[in-house]
Formats: structure tokens, sequence, C-alpha cells
């Protein structure tokens, strides 16, 4: 009785140490498919005995038999096989109290500890220590931080996304009263800048009556003495054109010259009105118009430039505006891109041999508004990346809440 229930003992032993080798290696949404008394091989389809699988020894066209030794790496860590796409599980490494990984599976076995947790080095003759919970230690200090950072910058812009909301219906309200002050101070420019015309005009006749024979060039004339240069002022020819000047146009000629100097004040000053109520109304405007977000949540980023320093360089960006390297243009806003997870400006100053300058500026989440780096990869084409609290979801925050917790689970 107790030989038999030593061999049941032993048998059993024998199956869970098949089990186990098996699935060694194995992602765990996949064990199931490796479990069963024969196994489908996962993409050229052959069935083949159950106990094949991880004997070291490709029977499967796709080696997708073998996930936890190195003996079909040439197929599963290539990119493609005749199967098309290969399935690039490789060597599944549970790493308990850190974050899992696969490994390519050619690294089963070589001598040297890939996996944290030293699983992938099973049957060597190096022996691995298990560095998972420092690794997990570290990591779970780095998600901490990341988890609070993102959450900050996600309350940061539920704030942006409230101004915002309080801020629409005022501006909405002001552009009548700006569009009303913008048709009056047209108009007013427009009259000024009439009467400026027809002063310039009148000076215009002046200043020919006064270069022709008045006193001012009378005395830049050095080879005109003063008995001449009297002779000429009292000329009976030029008083009477300044007569019949006057009489036609009720003023001197120096009133004439006066009056357009003080058209000309009052038309630039009648300019700034205008310029001023335009430069309101556009900004409204695009507050109102320009696509901020789902709920306007990069709004906050308009008219708030982005500085950023390099020792060669520095770094302006205008968001929804301009991108600058100094005072040289490197793109013009054209719009959102890759589900405004990118920024893209064009059109910037003209590289010589290289066309105009761009920037595509990359968005992601931070508690603040950074730009945490730029770089040039092609001629007078330049990344950026931008950190914003716009840039954060509750989505991103819980996942990463997940992960956390499953880390601490560990």
């Amino acid at each position: 009785m107790r030989t038999a229930t030593a061999v049941l003992l032993l048998l059993c032993l024998a199956a869970a140490a098949s089990a186990h080798d098996r699935t060694r290696g194995v992602h765990p949404d996949q064990v199931p498919l490796y479990e069963g008394k024969d196994f489908v091989c996962l993409q050229s389809g052959e069935r083949i005995d159950g106990a094949a699988v991880n004997d070291d020894y490709c029977d499967c066209a796709d080696g997708t038999d073998e996930p936890g030794t190195s003996a079909c790496s040439h197929i599963l860590d290539g990119s493609v096989n005749e199967f098309g796409h290969a399935p690039r599980q490789g060597f599944y490494c549970p790493n308990k109290g850190h974050v899992a990984r696969t490994i390519p599976t050619s690294l089963v076995n070589d001598g040297v500890c890939d996996c944290c947790d030293g699983s992938d080095e099973y049957s060597s003759t190096v022996v691995c220590t298990n560095k998972c919970k420092q690794a997990g230690a570290a990591r779970l200090e780095q998600m901490q931080k990341e988890v609070a950072r993102q959450k900050e910058g996600l309350r940061v812009k539920q704030q942006w996304i409230a101004e915002a909301v309080a801020m629409k219906p005022g501006m909405e309200e002001e552009l009548t009263p700006l569009r009303e002050q913008l048709a009056v101070h047209q108009a007013e420019y427009d009259e000024m800048k009439t009467l400026e015309e027809e002063a310039k005009h009148l000076s215009d006749i002046a200043t020919e009556l006064e270069d022709d024979d008045g006193e001012a060039w009378i005395r830049e004339d050095e080879e005109t003495d003063d008995e001449e240069r009297a002779a000429r002022l009292a000329d009976k020819d030029r008083q009477a054109r300044k007569a019949a000047f006057e009489e036609e146009y009720g003023m001197t000629i120096q009133e004439a010259d006066d009056a357009y100097h003080a058209a000309k004040k009052k038309t630039r000053k009648a300019k700034r009105k205008l310029d001023d109520v335009k430069s309101e109304l556009a900004k409204t405007s695009v507050l109102l118009d320009e696509d901020f977000g789902e709920e306007d949540e990069y709004y906050k980023l308009y008219q708030n430039p982005v500085i950023f320093n390099t020792p060669e360089y520095t770094y302006t960006l205008k968001s929804f505006e301009e991108v600058q390297q100094g005072s040289t243009s490197l793109g013009k806003w054209e719009g959102w891109t890759d589900n405004k997870k990118g920024m893209k400006y064009t059109h910037g100053r003209k590289c010589w041999n290289a066309g105009d300058r761009e920037t595509t500026v990359s968005v992601v989440c931070g508690s603040k508004n950074e730009i945490l780096d730029v770089e040039e990869p092609n001629t007078c084409v330049y990344t950026m990346t931008l950190a914003t609290p716009a840039a954060c979801s509750a989505q991103a925050v819980n996942a990463l809440e997940e992960e956390l917790a499953a880390l601490l689970a560990d």
C-alpha cells in the first residue's frame, strides 16, 4: 500500500514538474494554450504531443512550442517569418515584486541573468540572485512620484477647465460691443485718412511754391547775395502766387503745412485706437474659435510663452502662435496632430538649402508648463517635448494607480 502511494506521489510530482516545464516562459494569458494533452502551434497550426513543448527541439514550424528554451530563437526572435509577423512572445519573466517583462528566447540559459528574478537561467551554470525586490523598490518610488505628479497635473487641468468655462460667456458678451467699437473707430480712421489726404494735397502745392521761390530755398543758394535775395523775396510774381494760393485755399503756405502735420497726427491717433480694438477683438475671437481641446483645457497655454534655455540658444514656444529660437521663427501654428498629442508649426524662417523651418511639439502630462527637450533630427526640422497639465487625464492616473497597487501587492 505504501509502495503504491509513493508511486502515485512521484507520478503527481512528475506531472506537476512537466506542467511547470511546459509553461515555463509562457505569458500568463497564454498558459491555457500550453496545458492540454496536445499543443496546436500558434501560427503554423500543427498539432503535436504536449510533451514535446519546451523539450529543447523545434517541432512547430513557427517555433511556438519552445517559449522556455532557446531552441527556436532563430524563429521566435525574428521580426518576420513565412507565416507573417513572428509571435515575438519570447521568454516571459514573472519578476515578482517588480515589473514582468519578455526577453528574446536567445537569452535563455546563456549565462547572463536577464530577468531580475533569474528565471531565464534555470538550467545554466550561473546562479542568479533575485534582485526584483531591490529593483521593485526603486520602481515603486518612481511610480509613486509619477502618480503624484500626474494627479497634481490633473488637479491643475480641472482648474483651467473651470476657468475656461467661466471665461467663455463673458467673452461672447464682449464681442458685440467690440464689433460696435470697431465700426466706430474704422469710420473715424477713414474720415481722418481722407482729411489727411486732402491736407497733403494742399501741402504739396504749398511746398512747390516754397521750393520754387521760398525764403528757405533762397537762403540755401550760396551764390545769391543779400541784395538779390531781397529782390527775389519782393518779386511781384512771387507775391501774386502767394496771394492766389491764400485766396483760393483760405490759408497761407505755412498754415497749409501745419494743417497737414496736424491731420497726420490725428490719423495716427485714430489708427492706434482702431488697432487696439482690432487686437482685442482678434484675441477674444481666437479664444472663442481656436481648438483648445474638448474642454478648452489648453486655453491657458495661449499667450503664455514657455521658455527653454540651452547653452547655445533660447527657445520660446508661443502655443497656437509660433516657435522661436532667439528671434528666428521655427514655425507658425498649423494645427493639432496625433489626436491632440502633438502640435505642428510650419513655414518658419527659410533655411538655406533646406526649405522653411518647422517644429513638431509632443505634448505630455506634467504638473506645470515646461519644455523638456528640443532636438533637430534633420536640418531645420525640430522636435520639442512640452509637459503641461492640459495633457493629463483621469484614465492615465487610474492606470498608474492600478499599476502601483499591483506593485504594492507583490
